[in-house]
């Protein structure tokens, strides 16, 4: 998008998020073969009931627009304050999306800092998942505060792997607990096939768990499983559902 327009084409997200409001979803991951939830993701919609706005017309992109950090700090807020007073609420892990921008902002880091302490106080794990759209000059920029909160005790997830432009030198260089697939790879037999299998099998040797995303049919998770993915998400298991706050 041009950087001339965007401000204005961003309006209707932040306008609508202050005015109407917003509401957490939360999408369940299982285990495959036994269908067992291992945690879930956070999802953010904004707008109301029946009207909520479509996340794929601003994301990830707006997150580089400097409003936006107001956004990520009300929902972290929200974040602490169920973890602090409704814990039982949360899965064993609760997976978040995260942006370069949001990580290099201080306020921010250290919000996460203190979430990631909260839920390992109630035995439970907080992952970022930072979208493989991220670029290298970005990666570099935040690898220090990346691994600051694996240190900490918190754990971190590739997102949408398969669209980006990251290397396996760059995932390396930070202690990398999840690899989520984007559905074009992770389910189907394509030109992308070798890739998945050199995913797969990186994700084997380093000790990293592949989830597949996307799954919206029995025969996409017979695929996935076909593929050595055992792990996955979508709505052939859990459409995402209003989180109980």
């Amino acid at each position: 998008m041009n950087a001339s327009n965007s401000q204005g084409y961003y309006d209707e997200f932040f306008q609508t998020f202050n005015e109407k409001g917003w509401t957490l979803f939360n999408q369940k991951i299982y285990t495959l073969e036994d269908e067992k939830v291992l945690g879930s993701e956070l999802l953010l919609r904004v707008g109301i009931t029946g009207s909520y706005l479509d996340n794929s017309a601003f994301f990830p992109e707006i997150c580089n627009d400097p409003r936006y950090l107001e956004v990520s700090f009300n929902i972290l807020n929200l974040v602490e304050h169920i973890i602090s007073n409704s814990p039982k609420l949360f899965f064993d892990r609760t997976f978040v999306n995260i942006s370069p921008s949001e990580i290099r902002d201080d306020q921010i880091f250290s919000k996460l800092l203190k979430i990631v302490q909260l839920f390992l106080k109630e035995d439970k794990k907080i992952v970022l998942e930072l979208s493989e759209i991220c670029k290298p000059k970005e990666f570099k920029e935040i690898l220090d505060k990346f691994n600051k909160i694996t240190s900490n005790g918190g754990e971190i997830a590739i997102d949408d792997y398969g669209k980006g432009i990251l290397t396996y030198e760059d995932f390396d260089k930070i202690k990398l607990s999840f690899i989520k697939l984007d559905k074009t790879i992770s389910t189907q037999k394509s030109i992308k096939n070798d890739s998945l299998k050199k995913m797969v099998n990186y994700c084997e040797v380093k000790n990293i768990c592949c989830i597949a995303e996307g799954l919206e049919t029995e025969a996409s998770v017979k695929k996935a499983m076909e593929n050595n993915i055992f792990i996955g998400q979508g709505f052939h298991f859990h459409k995402p559902e209003k989180f109980n706050s």
